[in-house]
């Protein structure tokens, strides 16, 4: 019999500031089973302190199959060029 991990199927991922802290992220076991999310909202990034581009550069290469990248709220001055690789991407 085999078991259900619902974690392999998440697809949509809200992360709120009470659901991780900023090395959780940059570590590689975070998330690790969810590689095929479409979908990663930061209701308030600058808030809990995503404004860097090193921390968007994880997500991108961690997450290939994103569809929808909302940057609203980060300071980013310059869009990392890793973000041309999701060819999966339809709206920023």
């Amino acid at each position: 019999m085999r078991t259900y991990d619902p974690h392999k199927k998440v697809r949509h991922k809200s992360i709120s500031e009470d659901d991780l802290c900023i090395e959780e992220v940059q570590d590689p076991e975070f998330s690790l089973q969810q590689k095929k999310v479409w979908t990663i909202l930061f209701p308030n990034p600058r808030d809990m302190g995503i404004t860097n581009k090193h921390l968007l550069k994880t997500f991108v290469k961690r997450f290939k199959y994103l569809r929808t990248l909302d940057l609203s709220g980060w300071t980013l001055e310059k869009i990392p060029s890793s973000v041309g690789n999701l060819s999966h991407l339809r709206y920023i």
